[in-house]
C-alpha cells in the first residue's frame, strides 16, 4: 500500500538556480552572443593602514576531524560537535585529515568542445538587488580561467593581492561603486550535463562514505535523499562552480532548509559569510528593507513582492545584519577545504580569483523537524519536492527491507542465525527509522482533522454543517508535474490530497496578474488548486462547500491506514520478530 501512493516517479521540480531560467550549454558552432564582457572600473584602490575585516563579525566554527571521524561523511556531519558548531554559526569549515585522497575536480570532465554559459553580474550594483543580466558564454571552460586570472591581474595592477582580507576589503569598496563600473562572470549551478561523473557502480558504501565524494552522499545509508527514484539536480546530485574575482552568491537558504556541503577542489579561495539558523527569521526583514530603500532610490517605488525579498539576488553589507539583530560568522575556504551550511542558515559570499567548486545538499534525521518549520514560511515559490511524498517513499524502502529480511528468516541456511531486522541495519538506518515513526504518526493525524474538518463546512445553500465531496486522483492527476500541485493559496506542495473549487480560478488568474508574483515563474504552470488547510479556512475561499471538490490519492480509509500501519510496524520492530533460525527437516 505504500507503494501505491507513491508510484514509480516522484513528483519532483526543479531547484532554483542563480538566473531566472535554467543555465543552457550550447555546442560550438551555433550563433550565440560574442564572448563576454569584463570590466575592472578603477582597479584596486593603493593600500592604507586602515584595518581590515568587518567589525562584529565572527568567526566561522573551524573543524580538523581525525582520519578515523572521517571514514563515514554523513556519520561525520551529523555527529553532536558538528551539528553543535552549525548551531552556533550557520557555517562550519572542515579541514580534511593528511593523508585523505580528494576526489577528482570537475574541470578534469568538463567537455572542451561546450561553450561555457555563465551569470553576468555587475558587482557595483549587487546591492541593488536586481536579477543577473541576460547569461553570457565564453568558449569553454579553459577560456573562462584565462580571461578570470587575466582580470585579476588587470584589477590589482601592482597592488599586492596575496591578502584574502585585503581582497575582501577591495570587493566591498567595488559593491559599494567606489570601484567604479566592475562586471564580472558566475559560472554556477552547472549541472552533470556539461561536467559528466564516472559511475560510482560497483563501489561499496563504506568505500563511498570514506571518499567523501559529494556525488555520492545522497547514496549513501541514513539519507533521505538516498530514497528518491531520480536525482534533482543541485540536491541530491551535485553543481559545479567556476568563479572568478568578486563573483558572488547573494544571501539565501537551502530548499526546504535542507543542510549543504561545499568542496573547493582547487584555485583561489571563496570568502563565506554565515548566519545561524536561529536567527533566519532577521533576514527577510533586513533584505526587504534595505532593498526597499535601494527600490525607492532608483525608481520611486517601495513596493516588493515575496518572491523578491526570498530570491537569489540579494546582497547586503553584513554591518546591515548585524544591526538587525543577526550574528554574523565568517570563514575563508582554501582550496580542498570544506564548508557545511546548516539548516535554516543563510550564507552568502564571493570568490577572490579563479577557482572550482562543488555542493550538494544532504538529509539526515535531525534535519527533519527544521524542514516540516520550512513549509509555514511562504515563500512565494512552492519547494523542490514534497516532505510528505520523501517520508512515505522512505518508509516504504524500510518496509520492502523488513520483508526481505523476514523471508531470509525462514529461507536462509539452517547454520545461520538472523537477528532482528532492526538488529540488521546500520547504526545510520536506525536513527533515520526511529524519526519516521512519530512523523507518519503526525501525518495521519493532520490529514484525519483536515478531512474531519471538510465534513463539517457551513453551506449559504443548504443552509446546515454539509461534507465536501471526495474523489480520487485521477491518473492524470497523479502523474502531472508536482508544480501543478502547489496550492495557489500558500505555494505548499500538494501529495496526499488536494482540493478544487470554483473561486480557485479566479485567485490564480489574480496572482498571475499581480506585481506580487510578477517574477513567479511557477505561476504559469500551476493548476487552480488549493492544499486541505487553505480550503478550510473562509478568509482564504469563500465558496459553499457544494462548489469544492477533495481528490486523495487514495481512499481516506486507505491512505489512513497506510500511515497507521507504517507506524505500527515500526513500534513492533524488536518485539514481533525475535530471532529466527531455520529448524533442519
Amino acid at each position: 500500500m505504500l507503494r501505491s501512493l507513491v508510484g514509480s516517479e516522484m513528483c519532483i521540480r526543479d531547484r532554483p538556480r542563480m538566473d531566472a531560467e535554467p543555465g543552457l550549454q550550447h555546442p560550438i558552432g551555433i550563433s550565440q552572443p560574442e564572448t563576454a564582457d569584463l570590466s575592472i572600473g578603477h582597479g584596486a584602490s593603493q593600500p592604507t593602514d586602515e584595518p581590515t575585516g568587518i567589525p562584529g563579525v565572527g568567526e566561522a566554527v573551524v573543524l580538523r576531524p581525525t582520519t578515523e571521524e572521517f571514514r563515514n561523511v554523513l556519520e561525520y556531519l551529523k555527529s553532536a560537535p558538528v551539528l553543535e558548531a552549525g548551531k552556533q554559526t550557520g557555517i562550519v569549515k572542515l579541514i580534511p585529515p593528511e593523508g585523505w585522497t580528494p576526489p577528482e575536480s570537475p574541470t578534469a570532465r568538463l567537455d572542451s568542445t561546450v561553450r561555457l554559459e555563465t551569470r553576468k553580474q555587475e558587482v557595483h550594483k549587487l546591492t541593488e538587488c536586481q536579477d543577473w543580466k541576460s547569461a553570457d558564454f565564453f568558449a569553454n571552460a579553459d577560456e573562462y580561467r584565462a580571461k578570470a586570472n587575466e582580470f585579476k591581474r588587470r584589477y590589482f595592477g601592482d597592488v599586492d593581492c596575496s591578502n584574502v582580507e585585503r581582497i575582501e576589503k577591495e570587493y566591498w569598496r567595488a559593491v559599494a561603486g567606489e570601484a567604479g563600473q566592475v562586471t564580472v562572470h558566475y559560472a554556477a549551478d552547472l549541472d552533470n550535463a556539461i561536467a559528466p561523473y564516472h559511475s560510482v557502480s560497483g563501489q561499496d558504501d563504506a568505500t563511498l562514505a570514506q571518499s567523501w565524494s559529494l556525488r555520492a552522499i545522497a547514496q549513501l545509508p541514513g539519507s533521505f535523499l538516498q530514497h528518491l527514484p531520480q536525482h534533482i539536480s543541485g540536491v541530491s546530485q551535485p553543481w559545479t562552480y567556476l568563479g572568478m574575482l568578486f563573483s558572488t552568491f547573494c544571501w539565501h537558504n537551502e530548499d526546504l532548509w535542507f543542510p549543504s556541503i561545499n568542496y573547493l577542489h582547487q584555485g583561489d579561495p571563496k570568502v563565506w559569510y554565515g548566519i545561524p539558523g536561529e536567527h533566519a527569521p532577521i533576514v527577510p526583514k533586513v533584505i526587504e528593507e534595505e532593498k526597499t530603500k535601494a527600490q525607492s532610490r532608483m525608481t520611486g517605488s517601495t513596493s516588493l513582492t515575496v518572491t523578491q525579498v526570498f530570491g537569489l539576488h540579494n546582497l547586503v553589507h553584513p554591518t546591515a545584519m548585524l544591526q538587525g539583530g543577526a550574528s554574523v560568522y565568517s570563514a575563508v575556504q582554501q582550496a580542498g577545504q570544506f564548508i557545511v551550511t546548516f539548516p535554516a542558515a543563510y550564507h552568502a559570499g564571493f570568490s577572490t580569483g579563479w577557482n572550482c567548486a562543488e555542493a550538494v545538499n544532504f538529509a539526515h534525521p535531525s534535519w527533519l523537524p527544521t524542514g516540516r518549520k520550512f513549509e509555514a514560511v511562504r515563500r512565494g515559490k512552492a519547494a523542490c519536492l514534497s516532505i510528505d511524498e520523501l517520508i512515505i517513499r522512505t518508509a516504504d524502502w524500510f518496509h520492502t527491507r523488513r520483508l526481505t529480511h523476514q523471508v531470509k528468516a525462514i529461507v536462509g541456511p539452517c547454520e545461520e542465525s538472523v537477528g532482528t531486522f532492526y538488529e540488521s541495519l546500520s547504526l545510520l538506518e536506525q536513527e533515520l527509522l526511529d524519526c519516521l515513526q512519530p512523523e507518519l504518526v503526525r501525518m495521519s493525524q493532520r490529514l484525519q482533522a483536515e478531512l474531519q474538518n471538510l465534513k463539517t463546512l457551513w453551506s449559504n445553500t443548504e443552509r446546515s454543517s454539509v461534507s465536501v465531496p471526495v474523489s480520487l486522483m485521477s491518473l492524470s492527476q497523479r502523474r502531472a508535474l508536482v508544480n501543478v500541485f502547489a496550492c495557489i493559496q500558500c505555494d505548499r506542495l500538494c501529495f496526499l490530497a488536494l482540493c478544487k473549487c470554483e473561486c480557485a480560478a479566479s485567485h490564480l488568474d489574480k496572482r498571475r496578474g499581480s506585481v506580487e508574483d510578477m517574477y513567479n515563474s511557477d505561476l504559469s504552470k500551476t493548476q487552480p488548486y488549493r492544499c486541505l488547510h487553505c480550503a478550510i479556512n473562509t478568509t482564504t475561499c469563500h465558496c459553499d462547500p457544494s462548489q469544492k471538490t477533495v481528490y486523495l490519492r487514495a481512499s481516506a480509509s486507505e491512505i489512513e491506514d497506510t500511515l497507521k500501519k507504517g507506524a505500527l510496524w515500526l513500534t513492533r520492530r524488536q518485539s514481533e520478530e525475535g530471532v529466527f533460525k531455520k529448524q533442519k527437516t
